[in-house]
């Protein structure tokens, strides 16, 4: 599906009226010089974590307590509306970035946000892709170890695009990344190597096509450009790859990649691992559910080389939760944990609907269950496997919807918020094997339900 030039560049137009910086991305590009200023240098100090979140009128923020686990009040970050995804970083150097993607009369409109000052600086604006693939998380940001800033975000093309920033707070120009390219780019995802300046981009297209590349802090690497499926499973009503049915994480230890998706023409996931600096192993099919995996949330354990894994099974029939852990050499504990969570029936659209991170040498992982007013979750250890835990009652929470589940940088415990389906935003800290609520009650209602226009970042 290629983009009508027409109607791009009567975007570009409407764009220009508002402001935007608008890129098209269907053709060879120059980087050309670093282009908008430097982040402001007397910046205060950055909180201990930022809550950055969407209401239907404007875009809010809370700041993180790490003394009583809680967020403080409200305060309105920018009057910008429509926000359907959020993401914000709070880097090494203590400067803050956040990204909005809304909509707008041109497109979905992704705009770079500089928290240093009062009020918050737009750095850049750029159209993604139309408002009718709105529950698409289209782009990406993420931090190198030597403080840099990568962003990649669809441009409405076959072609990802991508920005740098260096850690004067100067930004390249935008530009393309080489190919494969298959279809329009959907789906954006930047998988990091902790304590490099590596990482691979994932993305994922109409063609159903999944496409890694490798960048090395400086400049993408053609030569690791691969098509890792051309089968990645869709929804049924759009034939569309509406949920984030993929996801890479690289082993801390050893370095090598491991990608995991989920498929039409098969029940379970297929997963490939790239030894460092080496090729992709043969694609292997674990047949975890009696079912389709839609979404796959892989985190990485910090302190060696497993990899604890959600794998959501969300229509087709009976929706299903999936669990494995990776060793560094194959799947422990594999099973289909339980045959019935919340029924979507193929509607859970954009949703992020688990998550998963490691505490210390166990793995805990939230789900979406089929039941109203709980957090619905289990734990990994060598020793027991994994293991459904009692859920934590949550008064006034509707079904799980989107997740974001992080450990401290401290190692004192984990923090998660989560909306669920009439768009409540709910906060807990775990520690100690149990999780406790925080900021009694539900912390806002967002603005939409099919997308994750929620995240919080907590400082290094």
């Amino acid at each position: 599906m290629s983009p009508d030039p027409g109607l791009w560049q009567r975007d570009r137009d409407a764009a220009s009226d508002q402001g935007l910086d608008l890129v098209r991305s269907d053709g060879p590009r120059a980087e050309g010089p670093a282009v908008d200023g430097p982040l402001a240098d007397q910046a205060p100090p950055p909180p201990a974590g930022r809550l950055v979140y969407a209401t239907s009128t404007d875009v809010r923020q809370r700041t993180w307590d790490p003394a009583t686990n809680e967020w403080s009040a409200p305060a309105t970050l920018t009057s910008t509306t429509e926000v359907c995804w959020t993401q914000n970083r709070i880097l090494a150097s203590g400067q803050e970035v956040v990204g909005l993607l809304s909509k707008s009369s041109a497109g979905m409109t992704l705009e770079l946000l500089d928290l240093g000052g009062s009020p918050p600086a737009t750095l850049w604006s750029a159209l993604t892709l139309p408002t009718s693939q709105a529950d698409k998380q289209s782009f990406d940001i993420q931090s190198e170890a030597s403080g840099e800033l990568l962003v990649a975000y669809a441009g409405g093309s076959t072609t990802p695009v991508y920005r740098t920033r260096t850690l004067t707070g100067s930004w390249s120009a935008p530009g393309p990344l080489p190919g494969p390219n298959n279809g329009t780019v959907l789906w954006v995802k930047l998988v990091p190597r902790a304590g490099t300046d590596t990482m691979t981009l994932l993305h994922v297209d109409d063609s159903h096509s999944l496409v890694a590349i490798d960048w090395d802090g400086a400049k993408w690497l053609p030569a690791t450009a691969t098509t890792l499926a051309t089968d990645l499973k869709t929804n049924p009503s759009t034939g569309l790859v509406n949920n984030r049915a993929f996801d890479g994480a690289y082993e801390s230890k050893a370095g090598d990649l491991l990608v995991a998706w989920g498929i039409d023409t098969g029940m379970g996931f297929d997963y490939s691992v790239r030894s460092s600096g080496g090729a992709w192993s043969a694609v292997q099919n674990i047949a975890i559910v009696t079912g389709y995996v839609e979404f796959i949330q892989l985190a990485p354990n910090p302190n060696s080389d497993q990899i604890a894994g959600v794998f959501l099974d969300l229509g087709n029939g009976t929706e299903r939760l999936g669990l494995a852990t990776w060793d560094g050499g194959q799947w422990l504990d594999v099973g289909e944990y339980d045959s019935q969570i919340h029924d979507v029936n193929d509607g859970a659209q954009g949703d992020l609907l688990g998550g998963v991170v490691w505490a210390g040498t166990s793995a805990v992982a939230i789900y979406p269950d089929d039941q109203q007013g709980t957090l619905d979750w289990a734990s990994w250890n060598a020793g027991d496997g994994w293991v459904v835990q009692t859920p934590l009652a949550v008064a006034g929470k509707g079904y799980t919807e989107s997740v974001q589940l992080t450990s401290k940088p401290d190692g004192s415990g984990l923090l998660a918020v989560l909306s669920d389906d009439a768009g409540e935003l709910f906060c807990f800290a775990h520690s100690s094997g149990a999780w406790a609520a925080t900021n009694s009650g539900s912390l806002a209602t967002v603005s939409v339900t099919n997308a994750r226009p929620f995240s919080f970042a907590l400082s290094p």
